[in-house]
């Protein structure tokens, strides 16, 4: 595994000594250190132009001093931006990086530099040159001041203009450019940002709209006819009935915090009328803020409902699990022991969004790799045995495992159990308890076990596994590592010597402790101590009654302890085997009795088909001679004319011979 390591550090050097070589001058990398904090801080302005850029034109709100100038600043940057832009290299649809000055020129002017242009024009700045106020709003210190009657028509033009402030707001579209080229970055934000996304978007709707409604209240936006009933005092609109005539002059903030009260109960209801739409530029406006409040709000709504549901989703699939599990259990009758186990079990095992096998083999195998070697980094470092197929053979029986936890004291397996999984510890400890109850062997961290389904087809447990504390296993299936393992002879002898190696200290071990065999007879585990109803010996079955009236036998015989606990408890063992051994011999015999009295009933009944077959025989053969001898005495008819022959001479006494309906007993013919 190290040297797999160092040679990808080799080849990865290798690859950005390569990479300078090629860059050309003057070309900036889009993950540069530079272009990243160029980004960070745009994302800083983009706020800034979000909050400012729609307050300035809808009051007509002028910065001055301190707050002009970083307004200004912040233009600078956006023009130097373009150049900055025109200068970024990009990743084409190949995933190579392009470096041409061409190229990234006419990807950036066919894209986003018509509003990136339009954001940027100085209409501000050209109306403050021209009205010679430029340099008192730096110094603060500007008064009313008098354009020159020559520029009074082009600054009047210029005024015209003052919605082409809010071009600037086209910046606001970088936002998502930069969320989608750092979106591999900020994947495990996604939730989040894309939650305060949707809030955001509200606020900033909410104060795009209020700056707005009150730009459409004010009195260049009336009518001729509004103003006349506004003298006359038909129709007094809010701004000027809450503010009064000189509505400009009072201070602004109770002006915008009004607009955006309005705003926001007109996109979420239909407002409560206390600020009310009077004019036609007000109606018409409002008009079209409850329409797009009708949208914004379901559609904020219906995300925030998904973001919910993909939330709760993972859990609510997991008591649906829980569920199912329950009403199995109550099907049954299970005891209650059992049902707490059973739902402790299913609790414990979180259910997961995604089919982990399913990506892993959809991904390329470099990529894949990647995956799996920073996925389990851990355990490939703890198992050497993983670094002796190489970095093909890690990859593929990574992407096979599977992780099951088991709380502790819980049965992995049984022994004599048909073994199917192949099992690696990734946390906890592992004891391996032999049919006598002894604990024979302990696994940590790193170790695997149960590999002998892999080199044994239908091979059956030599123990039982269980889980000392809490584990963590990485499980697969024994038929696929068999498959994997033969493409790969090293690891394959290797698993075939560990699993061979651990078969005879298993057996060493059984030889060690004494009537290990016999015990096999009829000790068991405690967990299945009270639903065994038959326990298995070499040639016959033992009911479990039997085997509880020879241990009350045993209890009620005093033994007296002699020597040191396990000289008991060896001396104890060896009664019971004695016992059991009578036991064995007194039901031997009795299958002997059985047996010779089965085949006394079986003797008259011999007799009798062995007399019946030689009865049948000898009619065969009475029939075959008297059929000789009716063919003989038609000859003889036919020459010398009817003869019968009697005597001994023309059959015998003892046979019988039908022919015809005729019965030949002896010589003389009787009519049957």
């Amino acid at each position: 595994c190290h040297n797999a390591d160092k040679w990808n550090i080799t080849k990865l050097k290798a690859l950005i000594a390569e990479d300078q070589k090629n860059r050309v001058k003057y070309v900036l990398m889009p993950n540069s250190p530079f272009v990243q904090n160029w980004d960070l801080i745009q994302i800083i302005f983009l706020l800034y132009v979000a909050g400012v850029v729609p307050f300035k034109a809808g009051f007509n709100y002028n910065f001055s001093g301190g707050m002009f100038v970083i307004d200004m600043l912040v233009d600078v940057y956006f023009m130097c931006d373009i150049v900055v832009c025109f200068l970024t290299a990009y990743e084409n649809s190949e995933r190579l990086i392009v470096v041409n000055y061409w190229k990234i020129a006419w990807r950036y002017m066919q894209g986003w530099f018509v509003l990136d242009f339009l954001s940027v024009l100085p209409t501000q700045y050209a109306t403050m040159i021209a009205d010679g106020t430029f340099l008192c709003t730096i110094s603060a210190s500007c008064t009313e001041s008098r354009p020159a009657a020559s520029l009074d028509a082009y600054l009047k033009l210029l005024k015209m203009f003052r919605l082409v402030r809010l071009v600037k707001l086209l910046r606001l579209a970088r936002f998502k450019r930069i969320l989608q080229k750092y979106q591999g970055e900020t994947f495990h934000l996604l939730r989040i940002l894309h939650f305060s996304g949707l809030c955001g978007g509200m606020l900033l709707m909410g104060h795009i709209c209020g700056c707005a409604f009150y730009f459409m209240s004010t009195q260049q936006m009336w009518t001729p006819y509004e103003r006349e009933l506004y003298e006359t005092g038909e129709r007094i609109p809010w701004i000027a009935e809450h503010f009064g005539d000189d509505y400009d002059s009072t201070p602004v903030g109770p002006r915008y915090l009004s607009s955006l009260y309005w705003a926001f109960s007109t996109m979420s209801t239909v407002g409560y009328g206390d600020i009310s739409s009077s004019t036609f530029a007000e109606r018409t406006f409002a008009i079209f803020v409850i329409i797009l409040g009708t949208f914004m709000f379901g559609y904020i709504v219906a995300q925030v409902m998904s973001e919910v549901d993909a939330a709760n989703q993972t859990s609510m699939r997991h008591r649906h699990k829980l569920t199912q599990v329950a009403a199995y259990i109550q099907d049954l009758q299970l005891p209650r022991e059992l049902s707490r186990d059973m739902l402790g079990h299913f609790r414990e095992q979180q259910d997961k969004k995604y089919n982990d096998q399913e990506l892993l083999f959809d991904l390329p195998f470099r990529l894949r790799t990647r995956v799996l070697a920073h996925k389990y980094k851990a355990i490939i470092a703890d198992v050497p045995l993983l670094c002796e197929g190489g970095e093909s053979f890690r990859t593929e029986l990574c992407a096979r495992l599977k992780p099951v936890e088991y709380l502790p004291n819980h049965i992995i397996y049984d022994m004599d159990q048909i073994a199917v999984d192949v099992y690696i510890i990734s946390s906890g400890k592992v004891e391996f308890v032999d049919v006598s109850g002894g604990v024979h062997c302990i696994l940590a961290n790193g170790a695997y076990f149960g590999e002998g389904a892999a080199i044994e087809p239908n091979a059956t447990r030599w123990d039982t596994a269980r889980s000392q504390s809490l584990v963590y296993t990485l499980k697969m299936k024994a038929r696929e590592l068999r498959d994997l393992i033969i493409s790969y002879p090293t690891v394959f002898q290797e698993f075939k010597t560990l699993y061979y190696e651990r078969k005879q200290r298993l057996e060493a071990w059984r030889a060690n402790n004494r009537d290990w065999g016999n015990a096999r007879s009829f000790k068991c585990s405690e967990r299945f101590s009270q639903d065994l109803k038959w326990t298995r010996t070499p040639s016959i079955l033992i009911k479990q009654r039997d085997i509880a009236k020879l241990s009350r036998s045993s209890k009620s015989t005093p033994v007296e302890p002699v020597g040191t606990p396990v000289e008991h408890e060896q001396s104890s063992l060896g009664t019971l085997h004695d016992q059991m051994t009578q036991i064995h011999k007194q039901m031997n015999a009795d299958m002997e009795n059985l047996t010779r009295k089965l085949q006394t009933m079986k003797q008259p009944q011999t007799d009798l088909v062995n007399n019946t077959r030689k009865d049948t025989n000898r009619l065969k053969a009475a029939y075959n001679n008297d059929t000789a001898g009716r063919h003989s005495s038609t000859r003889q008819q036919g020459r010398h004319g009817p003869s019968y022959r009697t005597g001994p001479a023309s059959a015998p006494s003892s046979k019988v011979a039908f022919h015809k309906g005729t019965l030949y007993n002896g010589g003389a013919p009787v009519q049957a």
